[in-house]
């Protein structure tokens, strides 16, 4: 089996966890990152060569839905699909990402400010008023970036920096900050900000994130001691 995924800035993080559960499990497949910005193209080589699942990143999350056959009810609430199965030539999405929102918003407290408008902002944002938050800020770059600094007690980075390159969305922490959520799994330097204050890393997000999705392609659910055996030797 092949797997790949599709974004404008391929990581390897996939690639290792993907690799490592397959050998895990003795099952026989390949997981590819593969950096596009032309989604329908990349969609139909995948087809062409038979890609049994296909992972979406940044900035495909909304674009992919439009090339679905079948979409699951998460994808259809929150407008986002980061998950794509392929049987018998037709597309079926999911929305795994779902579940790392659910798992990191736990620690969310207080007046929020989201950085970020795409695919994964929204879905907090929709996700955390759904769940009785009331005081979000959203910031993005076209609209309102200048005021992003604004205080607030917990601050969630969708935006790309951090993963397209090591820089920090925020020039300084908003006033009596208490948590950063942080989408990239990389640590930047937001990351370097968080002085004395709760720094939730996007590893955190992207492990019950990859759980959800590798049950979703292979059928399997993989233990969460499992992943994290392999988290720690990565690390």
């Amino acid at each position: 089996m092949k797997f790949i995924s599709l974004s404008n800035f391929p990581g390897t993080t996939g690639q290792y966890y993907y690799t490592s559960l397959f050998g895990y499990y003795g099952i026989d497949a390949t997981y590819t990152p593969i950096g596009t910005y032309d989604l329908k193209k990349s969609i139909n080589n995948a087809l062409d060569d038979n890609v049994a699942g296909i992972s979406i990143s940044m900035p495909f999350k909304k674009e992919i839905i439009h090339y679905l056959d079948n979409a699951d009810s998460a994808v259809i609430e929150y407008e986002s699909c980061n998950t794509v199965k392929i049987q018998d030539g037709k597309l079926y999405g999911y929305n795994c990402d779902l579940a790392g929102v659910e798992h990191v918003s736990k620690t969310v407290t207080g007046s929020i400010t989201i950085l970020g408008n795409g695919a994964t902002g929204q879905m907090f944002e929709h996700y955390l008023r759904k769940t009785g938050h009331t005081d979000i800020n959203v910031y993005s770059r076209n609209l309102n970036w200048n005021d992003r600094h604004a205080e607030a007690d917990t601050v969630i980075n969708c935006t790309p920096y951090g993963t397209a390159n090591a820089e920090s969305p925020l020039d300084f922490l908003p006033k009596d900050v208490k948590i950063v959520i942080d989408m990239s799994v990389k640590k930047g330097l937001l990351s370097e900000q968080c002085i004395n204050i709760n720094y939730v890393h996007g590893a955190e997000f992207y492990k019950h994130q990859f759980l959800k999705q590798f049950e979703s392609y292979i059928g399997i659910k993989p233990e969460l001691t499992i992943y994290e055996k392999f988290e720690n030797i990565r690390i």
